[in-house]
């Protein structure tokens, strides 16, 4: 993922320097912790553009408490912008919600302190120059009640300035992810998914995305988006939901957008891996076949040389350094070298763009 703003990594550094969220619970008369919590961060940045939505949902489940950490990113691909889902559920024995919250307890946050605190924020951001944005929010059941906090981006320095509780409130997720899922991180990074986004490599873990797909219909049902946008009650607020944000979401078996084949092959082939398709070719939506021939040991079956004959010149380089690995068929009672011709196809797969939308009904 990119790189946060400097505001952004202030106000975490800010966060994680208070105390741990996982010591006894407060005095006596503290408010009861919550019996489930859902905690989300929004993040944007303006240098791709791209955002994330870290949702960390943790409610009780038999003799503990079921926590769910899901991640909706965006990503640039060749065939368009879309998203991905990834996520990770933990079952925690003998520990409920409120237990997990620890001291960092949402329910004991005084609504009319906060409201303070988002007027304040309101007018010192008109003072700051931002290139990210973050909006936090949790939704906790108190008893017969529901605390909902919505949290701005707090400017430095009013990250020291502010109510410790409120200012703690913005930690919750990442204490009790650390606390849950280690010191880690939870989801291995994206490569730089701005501009070119895979030149740097793919990235991402299939059991991520395939407990991820899973959850997309519990996420369009509209479940979590009180977290950020209670504030919309009953107006309609455009694209704002989760159901929107995932109009672009394709499944992980449907995301096959690129592919290399053979196509006529002059030989029989022991080994024979397809090359990678140049990311930039991708990028650039080259396609087409690339026509090799290749001089090859009658004895052994090894590629000796090999030289394109057609293509595109962004395909020639892959085709080569595949061929270099490739081995055919031996003849060993012959003597010398004999040529082969090979033809590959670059062919970029991309979905319909109707396709993430008619996933999405």
């Amino acid at each position: 993922m990119p790189p946060r703003s400097p505001v952004g990594w202030v106000l975490l550094l800010g966060l994680t320097i208070s105390p741990g969220a996982h010591g006894a619970a407060g005095a006596d008369n503290a408010p009861s912790g919550p019996t489930r919590f859902c905690a989300m961060r929004h993040s944007f940045w303006d240098d791709g553009p791209m955002w994330d939505y870290h949702i960390l949902d943790v409610k009780p489940e038999g003799n503990g408490a079921l926590v769910r950490d899901i991640l909706v990113v965006s990503v640039n691909t060749p065939c368009g912008a879309t998203c991905t889902v990834r996520a990770k559920t933990r079952h925690v024995p003998n520990a409920s919600p409120a237990e997990l919250a620890g001291d960092n307890n949402p329910c004991a946050v005084d609504p009319g302190e906060l409201q303070q605190v988002l007027r304040q924020s309101k007018e010192a951001l008109k003072h700051t120059s931002l290139s990210s944005t973050e909006r936090f929010g949790i939704v906790a059941t108190c008893g017969a009640e529901d605390a909902v906090l919505h949290l701005p981006l707090l400017p430095f320095p009013f990250v020291r300035q502010g109510p410790l509780r409120i200012v703690r409130s913005y930690s919750l997720l990442s204490e009790v992810e650390t606390h849950v899922f280690g010191t880690g991180r939870v989801f291995e990074p994206l490569a730089d998914t701005r501009i070119f986004g895979d030149l740097a490599g793919e990235a991402g873990t299939e059991d991520d995305e395939i407990a991820g797909a899973a959850l997309v219909p519990e996420l369009r049902s509209g479940v979590f988006d009180r977290v950020l946008w209670d504030a919309c009650k009953k107006r309609v607020c455009p694209g704002e939901g989760l159901k929107q944000v995932l109009e672009s979401y394709v499944p992980p078996d449907q995301r096959k957008q690129f592919a290399v084949s053979f196509v006529s092959p002059d030989a029989e082939f022991i080994r024979h891996d397809l090359p990678a398709y140049p990311a930039m070719a991708r990028w650039t939506h080259i396609e087409g076949e690339v026509e090799v021939a290749l001089r090859v040991d009658l004895r052994t079956g090894a590629v000796l040389d090999a030289e394109v004959l057609s293509g595109h010149e962004l395909l020639k380089p892959a085709v080569l350094q595949a061929a270099q690995a490739w081995r055919l068929k031996p003849h060993e009672d012959g003597n010398g070298s004999r040529l082969s011709r090979v033809k590959l196809l670059f062919k970029l797969n991309c979905p319909p763009k109707s396709a993430a939308k008619q996933s999405a009904r």
